[in-house]
């Protein structure tokens, strides 16, 4: 059996709420002032996009690390396209992988593609859900100075 995890969400003021999982450590959520929030934090769905960015930039930094390509910075864009109707899930979901190194001429770049799909396809657990759910994620990649 796998690990539990337990999730607690506490109403704050209207949709304003708080949430802590087993880390102990707490987020905010909130709504646009239309739907009744006070637009005070990051909308759920928006964490969720966050989580995914997260996650695979957490894999590929480790995979890189024990490559040993000397990463400099890493800088993970998302970009996702939500359906029009609700629950307005995303249509496909696009991230852009920027892995800045000191001597981009001199790193293998297979090496580079390698940690970013054995991320997407074997170790993010956020990108597995996404992909169970049967969203479409494209991936691409820039090496930099």
């Amino acid at each position: 059996m796998g690990k539990k995890v337990t999730v607690e969400i506490l109403q704050v003021d209207g949709l304003t709420l708080v949430g802590k999982a087993d880390s102990g450590h707490w987020v905010v959520f909130d709504a646009d002032e239309s739907h009744g929030g006070h637009n005070a934090a990051i909308r759920p769905f928006e964490t969720f996009l966050v989580s995914l960015a997260a996650c695979t930039a957490m894999d590929v930094i480790s995979i890189l690390k024990k490559m040993r390509i000397p990463l400099k910075h890493l800088a993970v864009r998302l970009e996702a396209e939500r359906e029009d109707d609700h629950p307005k899930v995303p249509k496909y979901i696009k991230l852009n992988y920027t892995i800045s190194v000191d001597s981009p001429d001199a790193v293998d770049i297979s090496k580079i593609k390698r940690a970013v799909t054995l991320s997407q396809d074997k170790y993010c657990s956020v990108s597995a859900v996404v992909k169970m759910a049967g969203i479409k994620v494209d991936w691409d990649f820039e090496v930099t100075e």
